[in-house]
């Protein structure tokens, strides 16, 4: 059950990040002046998310005819690469899936392995708790006034 919600989890960030183009990172809106006096940022709350330490997610593809390749040369490079990743070749989708924690986004990018690092997808996810989305909610509210 808890394989099936991790794969399931993988899936949906991976169709998020498919809408978004490749190396994405937020866009950092000017500061603005609430009713209050304090300054506020559109996004602040999700950018220190964004660009702290935690869990990115990988994207890379390959070719259905180079794949049995593809797995064994990530397999050779890292081996410890393939025990964090999913794959989607079976169900034709050949794109790998990797979860893996690290320092900021620069930090990812240097673990995928060197000959996936040009054409890869790095895009930093969380899991919502409810206390991270009052913030959020309250830094709209502010915003709005």
């Amino acid at each position: 059950m808890k394989r099936t919600c991790s794969l399931a989890l993988v899936m949906i960030l991976c169709a998020a990040a498919l809408m978004q183009p490749a190396n994405s990172q937020t866009k950092r809106h000017p500061a603005r002046r609430s009713q209050n006096g304090k300054h506020t940022d559109a996004g602040s709350t999700a950018r220190r998310i964004y660009s702290s330490a935690g869990t990115y997610l990988i994207i890379t593809h390959h070719s259905p005819e180079n794949c049995l390749l593809e797995i064994d040369n990530l397999r050779s490079e890292d081996s410890t690469w393939v025990a964090h990743s999913w794959f989607g070749c079976l169900s034709g989708d050949h794109t790998v899936y990797t979860l893996i924690d690290a320092l900021n986004i620069e930090d990812a990018l240097q673990k995928v392995p060197a000959l996936y690092r040009e054409n890869c997808k790095v895009l930093k996810v969380s899991k919502m708790t409810a206390d991270l989305l009052e913030e959020m909610h309250k830094e709209y509210k502010d915003q709005k006034m």
